[in-house]
């Protein structure tokens, strides 16, 4: 699963499909809450569990930032929230930039 989120990472921006990612992660959700009482015990499944979650709520509010609403002037805004340059019309801009 770590894996899986590292190569998200590495995805360029524009070619992020967030419907499929969030429907992955989805996936996954279900596949741990089946699991549930049998490996709750175990940190490590607890761990993933929260990992997981958090990549859900990531990826839903990532893939407003991919919006056609979002403008220039927004960009520009959370590059001044954030104290980081973004640019997401750079080519080399990936998912693991924000």
């Amino acid at each position: 699963m770590q894996l899986l989120f590292d190569n998200w990472r590495e995805i360029p921006w524009k070619k992020i499909v967030f419907d499929d990612l969030i429907l992955e992660c989805s996936g996954i959700e279900t596949y741990l809450k089946k699991h549930d009482l049998k490996y709750k015990e175990y940190k490590v499944f607890t761990n993933t569990q929260v990992k997981v979650k958090t990549m859900s709520k990531t990826l839903e509010l990532m893939s407003e930032l991919q919006s056609d609403d979002m403008q220039k002037r927004h960009w520009e805004e959370l590059s001044n929230e954030t104290m980081h340059d973004i640019k997401p019309e750079d080519p080399n801009f990936k998912f693991n930039d924000l």
